[in-house]
């Protein structure tokens, strides 16, 4: 088994700046563990109603959808770090009134669901900086992976702290301090962004740096006429996303109609799913040796499927718990091989508009998708778990189907591309 975990030796190489950065990350994402049960929950012990919660991550997908397009080219012709910084500062200042607000009085339900649809939308800019500032950081393009999967493995222990913290603060304190704590570690996140040097001044300064975004986005598009597996690549990885979106939806409605409505089974489930992608992040180079680019494209999405109808046939505890977290490995396996490929086949003048067209797409297809998943969950949560089967097992069957029509497998840039 210790060979598996040998990708941590060669992570010795590691700069100071990386170590920052995922330093960085990891505390945000203590805030992010944070953030997804409690809001989820306050919103549906409001309400008692699962469509909202869906209706909060679709009023997300909304506001991204409309402004991904500007949000992509600036990225590529501005200071990424500077954006990256801000975006923590603004979640920290929002979590802090949002904070106060709940402490202070009743909060409206649609309050909440504007605070939150700005957060996901600046964390949203944000994945795009950090999609683009880690190669920055990686010496050699063979190590990506691995430290991909170091930060993931980093994001998932952040995760997971979040999730243990959230239940005793909620139980004990309230809401509205498990709140301040996620505006907090955005805070402390922002801090350390501020130490991080990025060697990318010279290389964004040598092209023209004013915005055009008609001109930026048809250098996109001719991009993906040229490279046409792309817009494959960049469809299908939003399975992944999918499943994530799917799971924080179900979470709550599912432990409160089957578990009777625990507060520690949720955190519980929600960290089964954490283990399993902490675990996956340490290992996804050996995994990745084993299965190679073309069956990991489409194993991962067709195994997450394939464990949402297994939920359905055992309700005990301790089955769901490692179904979860197989959920979590091959969610966060699959992930990691669909952004690792994706930085790797484009340039990096392009990574943040190509990042931002593939939240757009993730948008355009969660809003379609995830009306329907809930309109099944209201009706029972097991119409809405096979729901969220079924469909995450198509995009696992596309994947597919795909590799089989292209013998070099649909995550390799066409030959002769240039970008």
């Amino acid at each position: 088994m210790c060979k598996y975990f040998k990708g941590i030796e060669d992570i010795s190489k590691l700069s100071r700046n990386l170590i920052l950065l995922l330093v960085a990350v990891f505390i945000s994402n203590v805030g992010n563990g944070i953030q997804v049960i409690a809001i989820n929950k306050w919103i549906y012990d409001k309400t008692n109603s699962a469509a909202l919660i869906g209706g909060v991550v679709i009023l997300d997908y909304i506001i991204s959808f409309l402004v991904q397009f500007i949000t992509g080219t600036i990225i590529d012709r501005s200071n990424s770090k500077k954006i990256y910084l801000l975006c923590d500062l603004l979640r920290a200042v929002i979590f802090f009134v949002l904070s106060i607000s709940m402490l202070k009085s009743d909060v409206p339900v649609v309050l909440v669901g504007i605070c939150v649809a700005l957060i996901s939308f600046i964390t949203t800019v944000y994945r795009s900086c950090f999609f683009k500032l880690i190669p920055m950081l990686v010496r050699e393009q063979s190590d990506l992976l691995k430290v991909n999967g170091l930060n993931s493995t980093l994001t998932q222990f952040g995760l997971l702290l979040g999730t243990v913290i959230v239940a005793p603060t909620i139980v004990l304190f309230g809401t509205s301090v498990a709140v301040m704590l996620n505006g907090l570690t955005f805070l402390l996140s922002a801090i350390i962004v501020i130490f991080i040097k990025f060697n990318y001044v010279k290389e964004t300064c040598s092209r023209n740096n004013s915005i055009n975004v008609f001109e930026d986005w048809a250098e996109i598009m001719s991009l993906l006429r040229r490279d046409k597996t792309l817009k494959w690549h960049i469809v299908i990885s939003s399975a992944d996303v999918l499943v994530v979106n799917f799971f924080n939806i179900l979470l709550v409605p599912m432990v409160s109609a089957w578990y009777l409505n625990s507060t520690y089974k949720v955190s519980l489930f929600d960290g089964a799913f954490t283990v399993g992608a902490i675990v996956i992040g340490i290992v996804v180079g050996k995994v990745k040796d084993k299965f190679g680019i073309k069956v990991s494209s489409w194993i991962g999405i067709m195994v997450q499927g394939l464990a949402y109808f297994a939920l359905c046939v055992c309700r005990t505890t301790p089955f769901a718990v490692v179904i979860i977290l197989t959920i979590g490995f091959f969610n966060g396996y699959s992930g990691l091989i669909y952004q690792t490929t994706l930085q790797n086949r484009i340039s990096h003048e392009v990574k943040g508009r190509i990042s931002s067209f593939k939240g757009f797409v993730i948008s355009i297809i969660s809003i379609i998708l995830i009306p329907v998943m809930t309109f099944c969950l209201d009706n029972s949560i097991l119409s809405g778990m096979l729901c969220s089967g079924c469909i995450i097992m198509i995009f696992g069957m596309t994947a597919f189907a795909l590799n089989v029509k292209r013998g070099e497998g649909y995550l390799i840039a066409d030959k002769g591309i240039s970008n």
